[in-house]
């Protein structure tokens, strides 16, 4: 695991990359957290079947894993505390009126909005037109919009499921919440439609792009059933 001065020095010099540290190692613990509730299981099964050796080990690697996984939260904390909570003034903007004041000649950068993106990609300094889950496509012009309708989409699949991430250590940072019954510990909220529901949408693009990820996760819906849809690419302005 990268050591503290290490995370701090990114979370300074590269904001946006300590996030997608933060969320991957988030992912990370994703997958933990579904292990350990199957060593819970098997725990329970030796012990109900008196094998106790094999309980005694079950016990082990849940004590094991148990610590990776605060490890992984105290991380993940310490680079929430470290990145300036504000992220207007970053490249990475949530709406196409600030886009606008930003971006010169931003109509040059336009892209082929044909051409289907994956998850597994880097969505830095890239803009959408919209996206495609199964055989729905939803038109959306900011990263903002995307996870707002993939939110309400997702909603619609399965509301049981979707109000579950309130609660969901997972699916939240540690000092701020990404979903919400109220606007009270969301710096940037949005209701979505229909729901009592309001989520975070003061997020970088590969941020907004790793909460989708965890989504679709919870959902067990395949990765690849979600593309998304560019319709401009800045990274040659963003590298300079």
């Amino acid at each position: 695991m990268l050591n503290n001065d290490l995370l701090k020095t990114i979370c300074e010099l590269y904001k946006n990359k300590a996030e997608d540290i933060g969320e991957s190692i988030g992912l990370l613990n994703m997958v933990l957290d579904e292990l350990l509730n199957a060593v819970n299981l098997d725990v329970s099964k030796n012990l109900t079947n008196r094998n106790y050796d094999a309980a005694s080990k079950s016990l082990e690697l849940h004590k094991k894993i148990s610590e990776e996984y605060e490890e992984n939260s105290e991380t993940i904390d310490f680079i929430e505390n470290s990145i300036a909570e504000d992220l207007s003034t970053d490249f990475v903007v949530q709406t196409d009126e600030d886009e606008k004041k930003t971006i010169p000649d931003y109509s040059k950068y336009t892209v082929d909005q044909t051409i289907p993106h994956t998850l597994y990609e880097n969505f830095e300094f890239k803009r959408p037109i919209g996206f495609k889950l199964y055989d729905k496509t939803v038109e959306a012009t900011n990263w903002a919009n995307v996870l707002q309708f993939t939110c309400e989409l997702l909603y619609n699949i399965n509301s049981q499921i979707f109000n579950s991430f309130i609660s969901d250590k997972n699916m939240n940072g540690k000092k701020k919440s990404y979903f919400a019954v109220s606007e009270g510990n969301i710096r940037k909220p949005r209701k979505l439609h229909n729901t009592d529901i309001y989520i975070e949408t003061n997020l970088s693009a590969n941020s907004i792009k790793q909460i989708i990820i965890k989504m679709l996760k919870k959902y067990q819906i395949k990765l690849t059933d979600y593309i998304v849809f560019f319709r401009a690419d800045y990274t040659e302005i963003g590298k300079q």
